[in-house]
């Protein structure tokens, strides 16, 4: 048998949901229903600050639920909700690379041949780069080589002033040859991270490839 609430019980939660609704909607405000510790429903027009976390429905002046609004989140709720989210995104582009993997590859060996061609074009940017450094090293030699010509490199009292943007021309190859070093040192750590990546794709298609 369904439990039914005492008449008075109904009629004074009646009376006061449609005392609340009227005084809400005379003033152009939100009625809202929400429960209390204890589990007892209450409306408002307004949530105690208290139970302001708790989800609550939102009421028109029959006292039908027209609506619902979400309770604001906590920090330590907000901290699980990125991490949840986090470990979700995690998963689904682990996924999604598992399913690159089976459909791009069809064995180890065409793998490592797209490794290897990967490798030889990162093997050539590096080259590339070594040479330029080299050259810019050979320029500086030769620019500081040639300051020493002049004053105040040079003590002959007969030497003569340094020529205008030779000393600008040294440290902008000076910071030429940092700017490329940097990009070499780039190029080499990319090429490794390659490598690695390539290493535990191999490994993951085994592994798919032994599941399936």
């Amino acid at each position: 048998m369904k439990f039914r609430p005492p008449a008075p019980v109904v009629l004074t939660i009646a009376v006061a949901l449609m005392a609340a609704a009227a005084t809400a909607q005379s003033q152009g405000q939100t009625v809202y229903k929400w429960v209390d510790k204890r589990g007892q429903t209450h409306y408002g027009d307004r949530v105690p600050p208290e139970y302001a976390t708790q989800d609550r429905d939102l009421i028109n002046r029959q006292g039908i639920t027209v609506g619902r609004e979400e309770g604001t989140i906590t920090d330590e709720e907000l901290k699980a909700q990125k991490e949840r989210e986090r470990i979700a995104r995690i998963k689904a582009e682990a996924a999604l690379r598992d399913r690159m993997l089976v459909t791009a590859y069809q064995s180890v060996e065409e793998i490592e041949l797209v490794r290897g061609r990967r490798i030889d074009q990162i093997d050539s940017q590096i080259q590339l780069l070594k040479l330029g450094v080299d050259n810019l090293v050979a320029r500086h030699r030769e620019l500081v080589k040639r300051s020493n010509l002049f004053k105040p490199f040079n003590d002959d009292p007969k030497a003569e002033p340094m020529p205008a943007g030779l000393m600008e021309d040294i440290k902008r190859t000076e910071n030429e040859i940092d700017v490329q070093r940097a990009n070499l040192d780039q190029r080499i750590r990319n090429r490794t991270e390659i490598n690695d990546q390539f290493d535990a794709d191999i490994a993951r298609f085994n592994q798919l490839r032994a599941g399936s």
